[in-house]
């Protein structure tokens, strides 16, 4: 039988282990954390973040997995703070240095409509050949900084 109490409007639960009643709620190092009955133990209570209405991309979905996969600490602490607005915020980044990226360098070395209509298939290679190297500058810069 679990013996609960409240003193001045806190609700407190009874330790058998401890032997002593322990607050339901408590703040510490400005993180708010709820008592389990059950295992007796304070779980953190974090809030979701508040989404936008936003799609995540493929450039999101891999920064999300690589901080999972190689820095789980940032990881943690983003979770914690701010996780979703990190992702979107690379994703919008990532998208627009692409875009951006890809006709500057595209422009630089003649990779344009005209070379499309002349040789197609050498317009395909040297269109992927700057598509590489644009995401290899994205995942250093972006994605796994």
């Amino acid at each position: 039988m679990r013996k609960e109490k409240t003193i001045n409007g806190e609700q407190y639960i009874y330790s058998e282990q401890l032997g002593k009643y322990l607050p339901v709620y408590k703040t510490e190092n400005g993180m708010k954390y709820k008592l389990d009955s059950k295992t007796m133990t304070y779980i953190p209570l974090i809030a979701a973040d508040a989404q936008e209405d936003y799609s995540l991309g493929v450039w999101g979905k891999r920064r999300l997995n690589f901080l999972k996969e190689e820095r789980p600490i940032l990881y943690d602490i983003l979770v914690m703070d701010g996780l979703w607005a990190h992702l979107v915020s690379v994703d919008k980044k990532a998208d627009e240095m692409e875009d951006s990226l890809l006709e500057e360098m595209s422009a630089a070395e003649g990779v344009n409509a005209e070379m499309k209509l002349k040789d197609h298939l050498e317009w395909a290679a040297r269109r992927n050949g700057i598509k590489n190297r644009v995401h290899e500058i994205i995942y250093n810069e972006l994605i796994y900084a």
